[in-house]
């Protein structure tokens, strides 16, 4: 690179006027070294202790010459310093927050991380009575750090990307050697290895592109925010994708059934996680089909109703100036705009938006007879049970709609057709090879022991069949 000026010279260069480099000089002897660092990135108690102080020192007892390898190897106090020479590896440290130290042509780049960062707590979205309450956070060393410390084996493997131009994002792809797919593997690198984009904000730009289809409805790449998720489903032959930046870790291959699955499932006796799951499943097909069913009842179909209920159904539409579809439509934005406000308002008005707009946007509507008391009551039942499954909630919504509109123009058949249909595209698609419904589509007996029904531990010896790789078994006789 030439000289200390030049290479000094090109750093600056590199960064220009108000990038917020900072710079250092500290003679020794006759000679001169710099230090450049960004100091919002950096600890400085740690700059101070463990380079300046022991600089400070070496400078009393330097003689003529300056030996970076001298003062990497017995001066500094930081581990994991980098012999560099190149301009794009000292700009791209210092970008990191790293130190760099430069002589002549040659650098070293001492890690003095020490941006501010979250602390560690229970994830706002996945909160448990039992089991870990630990989350992940925005670094990326934090997040790795908690999944090392519950998998203490040479097997986990963690393989680092640098992705977009502007951004320089730090991405993990995490795994079990033996355990995950080889195939898997290679693909989920690839894909990755093959973006090019100017940043990446959050772990979801990851997951559009390792999903693929640009036109997909139902996402194919699963999350979460819990370190002892993330572990066990490593465990079970996924591939996880950790994000600098990001508290939400993305894993795939990824099936259907695993929203349906809590991580309380697993701290509790078999027959309440296999009650809570069947609670799930139920309560999200009740969710999405309710409102279409009703409107369906009361256009088409009211002769299958009981005579009783079809008559206090009567009386209290009675007077209506719209028709059911109209009607029950108009609830559903109704609510979906109430529940939008409310995520957006400030905490301290979220809740009194949700009770008094639902309050008196209802009863307004009720007493100016546009909307009925009924209508009111199946769209807020169907309200509370999309949250059953919270990771369901986008595409719920969305189906939900789709299938009230279907109950209005083709009654309780065009339902069932539509139901039908979805589900026998769910049985087609697949997710980096692994069928979308499995265990059941295809049909894996040793699989469905973690699936509507849930066994006991010691019955799950075997790993997921279109999960694992060669390590298919997780448990043996001592």
């Amino acid at each position: 690179m030439g000289t200390q000026k030049n290479l000094c010279d090109l750093v600056r260069l590199e960064f220009g006027e108000n990038s917020g480099l900072c710079e250092t000089e500290i003679l020794i002897g006759k000679n001169k070294i710099t230090i450049f660092n960004i100091e919002c990135l950096i600890d400085k108690k740690l700059l101070s202790s463990g380079i300046f102080l022991p600089l400070k020192n070496y400078v009393k007892n330097a003689n003529n010459g300056i030996d970076l390898n001298e003062i990497k190897m017995k001066v500094l106090a930081i581990s994991s310093i980098e012999s560099v020479s190149e301009k794009d590896e000292v700009v791209n440290g210092i970008l990191s927050g790293k130190v760099a130290i430069i002589y002549k042509e040659d650098a070293l780049l001492c890690p003095v991380f020490g941006a501010e960062q979250r602390g560690i707590e229970e994830p706002p979205n996945q909160r448990v009575t039992k089991g870990p309450r630990e989350g992940f956070v925005e670094s990326l060393n934090s997040n790795l750090g908690l999944i090392r410390k519950r998998l203490k084996t040479t097997n986990l493997k963690v393989v680092e990307y640098e992705i977009g131009k502007q951004s320089k994002t730090k991405i993990s792809i995490v795994y079990l050697n033996g355990i995950a797919k080889e195939d898997v593997i290679e693909k989920i690198k690839q894909k990755i290895s093959k973006i090019n984009i100017d940043a990446i904000i959050d772990s979801y730009y990851i997951e559009s592109f390792l999903e693929g289809e640009k036109f997909k409805f139902f996402r194919r790449v699963g999350n979460t925010e819990k370190p002892d998720i993330f572990c066990a489903k490593i465990l079970e032959g996924r591939i996880g994708i950790l994000v600098d930046g990001s508290p939400v870790a993305l894993t795939a291959p990824f099936v259907i059934f695993e929203d349906l699955q809590s991580a309380e499932d697993y701290y509790n006796i078999p027959l309440i996680a296999t009650f809570s799951r069947l609670i799930r499943i139920f309560g999200l097909v009740f969710a999405l089909l309710i409102p279409g069913m009703y409107v369906a009842l009361q256009t088409y179909n009211y002769r299958l109703l009981p005579i009783n209920f079809l008559i206090a159904l009567l009386s209290s539409i009675e007077g209506l100036s719209v028709p059911p579809l109209v009607e029950i439509l108009c609830v559903l934005f109704m609510f979906e705009t109430i529940m939008e406000a409310s995520i957006r308002m400030p905490s301290a008005l979220g809740m009194a938006l949700s009770i008094i707009g639902a309050l008196a946007l209802g009863n307004t509507a009720v007493d100016a007879g546009i909307i009925s008391p009924p209508s009111i009551v199946v769209v807020a039942v169907s309200s509370v049970a999309l949250y059953i499954i919270p990771d369901q909630i986008a595409e719920a919504r969305i189906l939900r709609a789709f299938f009230t509109a279907i109950g209005g123009i083709a009654g309780l058949y065009g339902i069932f057709v539509s139901f039908v249909i979805m589900t026998t595209y769910l049985c087609s698609i697949t997710s980096f090879g692994v069928p979308y419904m499995a265990p059941y589509v295809p049909n894996v007996k040793s699989d469905k022991k973690d699936a509507f029904i849930k066994h006991s531990i010691q019955d799950m010896k075997l790993r997921p069949q279109f999960l694992a790789g060669k390590n298919k078994k997780r448990q043996g006789s001592k």
